[in-house]
Protein backbone atom coordinates (compact mmCIF):
# COMPACT_ATOMS: atom_id res chain seq x y z
CA UNK A 1 0.00 0.00 0.00
CA UNK A 2 1.24 3.75 -0.77
CA UNK A 3 -0.54 7.23 0.30
CA UNK A 4 -2.21 9.28 -2.00
CA UNK A 5 -4.67 11.71 -2.82
CA UNK A 6 -7.16 12.24 -5.47
CA UNK A 7 -8.43 15.41 -6.43
CA UNK A 8 -9.01 14.78 -10.61
CA UNK A 9 -7.37 11.60 -10.97
CA UNK A 10 -4.32 11.28 -9.27
CA UNK A 11 -5.09 7.73 -7.22
CA UNK A 12 -7.06 6.49 -10.14
CA UNK A 13 -5.19 7.40 -13.32
CA UNK A 14 -1.95 6.04 -12.19
CA UNK A 15 -3.69 2.67 -10.91
CA UNK A 16 -5.08 2.25 -13.82
CA UNK A 17 -1.43 3.12 -15.65
CA UNK A 18 0.69 0.23 -13.23
CA UNK A 19 -1.32 -2.45 -13.30
CA UNK A 20 -2.49 -1.41 -9.82
CA UNK A 21 -5.86 -0.72 -7.93
CA UNK A 22 -7.30 2.92 -7.19
CA UNK A 23 -10.14 4.38 -5.17
CA UNK A 24 -11.40 7.92 -4.47
CA UNK A 25 -13.59 8.15 -1.39
CA UNK A 26 -16.53 9.66 -1.45
CA UNK A 27 -15.84 13.41 -0.41
CA UNK A 28 -16.17 13.47 3.85
CA UNK A 29 -15.11 10.05 4.26
CA UNK A 30 -11.79 10.30 5.37
CA UNK A 31 -10.54 13.54 7.12
CA UNK A 32 -8.51 15.78 5.73
CA UNK A 33 -7.94 17.01 9.88
CA UNK A 34 -6.01 17.90 11.88
CA UNK A 35 -3.88 20.09 10.00
CA UNK A 36 -6.50 21.10 6.85
CA UNK A 37 -9.93 21.71 7.13
CA UNK A 38 -10.68 20.19 3.35
CA UNK A 39 -8.40 20.43 -0.09
CA UNK A 40 -9.71 21.38 -3.47
CA UNK A 41 -13.46 22.36 -1.70
CA UNK A 42 -13.60 18.63 -1.13
CA UNK A 43 -13.02 16.83 -4.04
CA UNK A 44 -8.95 16.21 -3.11
CA UNK A 45 -9.40 13.04 -0.98
CA UNK A 46 -6.44 10.96 1.03
CA UNK A 47 -6.19 7.29 0.20
CA UNK A 48 -3.84 4.82 -1.21
CA UNK A 49 -2.95 2.59 -4.14
CA UNK A 50 -2.95 -0.63 -3.44
CA UNK A 51 -1.96 -4.13 -5.06
CA UNK A 52 -6.10 -5.75 -3.68
CA UNK A 53 -9.17 -4.39 -3.67
CA UNK A 54 -8.58 -6.14 -0.30
CA UNK A 55 -6.06 -3.85 0.50
CA UNK A 56 -7.85 -0.58 -0.55
CA UNK A 57 -11.04 -1.82 1.60
CA UNK A 58 -8.93 -2.75 5.02
CA UNK A 59 -7.25 0.74 4.83
CA UNK A 60 -10.41 2.73 4.40
CA UNK A 61 -12.09 0.45 7.28
CA UNK A 62 -8.86 2.21 9.49
CA UNK A 63 -9.04 5.60 8.07
CA UNK A 64 -12.76 6.61 7.49
CA UNK A 65 -13.35 7.91 11.45
CA UNK A 66 -13.74 11.78 11.18
CA UNK A 67 -13.50 14.64 13.48
CA UNK A 68 -14.63 17.22 14.98
CA UNK A 69 -15.80 20.33 12.95
CA UNK A 70 -15.91 18.37 9.63
CA UNK A 71 -16.57 20.46 6.33
CA UNK A 72 -18.40 16.97 4.65
CA UNK A 73 -19.31 13.96 5.49
CA UNK A 74 -20.69 10.90 4.11
CA UNK A 75 -23.28 8.46 5.05
CA UNK A 76 -21.90 5.67 7.63
CA UNK A 77 -21.74 2.37 6.14
CA UNK A 78 -23.43 -0.90 8.32
CA UNK A 79 -21.01 -2.77 7.73
CA UNK A 80 -17.18 -2.82 7.17
CA UNK A 81 -15.49 -2.49 3.53
CA UNK A 82 -13.82 -5.41 4.55
CA UNK A 83 -16.77 -7.38 4.50
CA UNK A 84 -18.52 -6.25 1.15
CA UNK A 85 -15.11 -7.28 -0.97
CA UNK A 86 -16.80 -11.08 -1.04
CA UNK A 87 -20.14 -9.53 -1.50
CA UNK A 88 -21.31 -10.86 -5.47
CA UNK A 89 -22.05 -7.38 -7.10
CA UNK A 90 -25.16 -6.96 -8.65
CA UNK A 91 -25.58 -5.98 -12.83
CA UNK A 92 -24.03 -3.07 -13.34
CA UNK A 93 -24.93 -0.65 -15.83
CA UNK A 94 -21.96 1.09 -16.82
CA UNK A 95 -21.32 3.71 -19.05
CA UNK A 96 -18.37 4.12 -22.01
CA UNK A 97 -16.74 6.89 -23.50
CA UNK A 98 -14.24 7.33 -26.07
CA UNK A 99 -13.91 10.83 -25.94
CA UNK A 100 -13.49 13.16 -23.09
CA UNK A 101 -15.76 15.85 -21.46
CA UNK A 102 -14.82 18.35 -24.54
CA UNK A 103 -15.73 16.19 -27.29
CA UNK A 104 -12.15 15.42 -28.36
CA UNK A 105 -11.45 12.08 -29.28
CA UNK A 106 -9.06 9.79 -27.31
CA UNK A 107 -5.81 8.16 -28.59
CA UNK A 108 -6.83 5.22 -30.78
CA UNK A 109 -4.62 2.82 -28.51
CA UNK A 110 -6.87 4.04 -25.52
CA UNK A 111 -9.70 3.59 -27.28
CA UNK A 112 -8.86 0.12 -28.16
CA UNK A 113 -7.85 -1.12 -24.31
CA UNK A 114 -11.03 0.49 -23.14
CA UNK A 115 -13.75 -0.79 -25.31
CA UNK A 116 -11.56 -4.41 -24.24
CA UNK A 117 -11.86 -3.55 -20.81
CA UNK A 118 -15.94 -2.90 -21.12
CA UNK A 119 -16.18 -6.17 -23.24
CA UNK A 120 -14.87 -7.94 -20.06
CA UNK A 121 -17.10 -5.89 -18.03
CA UNK A 122 -20.14 -7.16 -20.45
CA UNK A 123 -18.51 -11.01 -20.06
CA UNK A 124 -19.37 -10.71 -16.30
CA UNK A 125 -22.92 -9.90 -16.36
CA UNK A 126 -23.08 -5.97 -16.77
CA UNK A 127 -24.85 -3.90 -19.08
CA UNK A 128 -22.16 -1.32 -20.98
CA UNK A 129 -23.35 1.51 -23.32
CA UNK A 130 -21.58 3.87 -25.07
CA UNK A 131 -23.03 7.34 -23.99
CA UNK A 132 -22.03 11.18 -24.85
CA UNK A 133 -21.13 13.85 -21.90
CA UNK A 134 -19.96 16.93 -23.23
CA UNK A 135 -19.14 19.75 -20.93
CA UNK A 136 -17.63 22.18 -23.20
CA UNK A 137 -20.19 24.19 -23.00
CA UNK A 138 -20.75 24.43 -19.14
CA UNK A 139 -18.83 26.44 -17.04
CA UNK A 140 -17.29 23.03 -14.69
CA UNK A 141 -14.23 23.23 -16.53
CA UNK A 142 -13.75 26.48 -15.83
CA UNK A 143 -14.39 26.04 -11.90
CA UNK A 144 -12.25 23.45 -11.68
CA UNK A 145 -9.60 25.79 -12.43
CA UNK A 146 -10.35 28.38 -10.16
CA UNK A 147 -10.75 26.16 -7.23
CA UNK A 148 -7.53 24.95 -7.22
CA UNK A 149 -5.94 28.16 -7.65
CA UNK A 150 -7.93 29.55 -4.56
CA UNK A 151 -6.73 26.65 -2.48
CA UNK A 152 -3.00 27.35 -3.70
CA UNK A 153 -3.49 31.24 -2.77
CA UNK A 154 -4.09 30.05 0.75
CA UNK A 155 -1.42 27.65 0.72
CA UNK A 156 1.01 30.54 -0.19
CA UNK A 157 -0.50 32.33 2.91
CA UNK A 158 0.10 29.96 5.17
CA UNK A 159 3.83 29.20 4.08
CA UNK A 160 4.38 33.39 4.55
CA UNK A 161 2.97 32.92 7.92
CA UNK A 162 5.05 29.69 9.36
CA UNK A 163 8.36 31.63 8.02
CA UNK A 164 9.27 28.25 6.44
CA UNK A 165 13.00 28.07 5.76
CA UNK A 166 14.04 24.68 5.45
CA UNK A 167 14.71 23.36 1.72
CA UNK A 168 13.43 20.29 2.39
CA UNK A 169 10.20 21.53 3.80
CA UNK A 170 10.21 24.36 0.86
CA UNK A 171 10.35 21.41 -1.35
CA UNK A 172 7.39 19.55 -0.27
CA UNK A 173 5.11 22.52 -0.42
CA UNK A 174 6.53 23.77 -4.26
CA UNK A 175 5.74 20.71 -5.36
CA UNK A 176 2.21 21.85 -5.36
CA UNK A 177 2.57 25.12 -6.77
CA UNK A 178 4.81 23.64 -9.63
CA UNK A 179 2.61 20.57 -10.30
CA UNK A 180 -0.08 23.34 -11.39
CA UNK A 181 1.48 25.72 -13.90
CA UNK A 182 1.99 29.37 -13.29
CA UNK A 183 0.48 30.09 -15.74
CA UNK A 184 -2.90 29.09 -14.57
CA UNK A 185 -2.15 30.54 -11.34
CA UNK A 186 -0.67 33.45 -12.18
CA UNK A 187 -4.70 34.32 -14.67
CA UNK A 188 -6.75 33.54 -11.63
CA UNK A 189 -4.21 34.60 -8.44
CA UNK A 190 -4.78 38.85 -7.87
CA UNK A 191 -2.18 40.74 -5.74
CA UNK A 192 1.15 41.67 -5.86
CA UNK A 193 1.96 39.85 -2.61
CA UNK A 194 1.20 36.58 -4.56
CA UNK A 195 3.39 37.46 -7.61
CA UNK A 196 5.97 38.90 -5.37
CA UNK A 197 5.91 35.99 -3.31
CA UNK A 198 6.02 33.26 -6.89
CA UNK A 199 9.13 35.78 -8.28
CA UNK A 200 11.26 35.08 -4.84
CA UNK A 201 10.38 31.07 -5.13
CA UNK A 202 11.57 30.74 -8.09
CA UNK A 203 15.15 32.55 -7.36
CA UNK A 204 14.78 29.67 -4.63
CA UNK A 205 14.55 27.35 -7.56
CA UNK A 206 17.17 28.24 -9.42
CA UNK A 207 19.46 28.45 -6.29
CA UNK A 208 18.80 25.20 -5.53
CA UNK A 209 18.49 23.93 -8.80
CA UNK A 210 14.71 23.40 -9.12
CA UNK A 211 13.65 25.48 -11.42
CA UNK A 212 10.62 23.78 -13.80
CA UNK A 213 9.44 25.80 -17.27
Amino acid sequence: IAHATDGGGSIRVPAALCGLFGLKPSRGRISSGPDLGEALAGMAISHCLSKSVRDSAALLDISSELMPGEPYTSQKQNKKFLECVDIEPKNLKIGLMTHDFEGNKLDSDIIELTKKSAKLCETLGHNVEEINIDLSAHSILEAWKIIPAINLKLLIIYIQGQKVEKPSQKIAFLVVYLAMGKNLILKYLIGTGVKNFMIQEDQWQLEHGLMMI
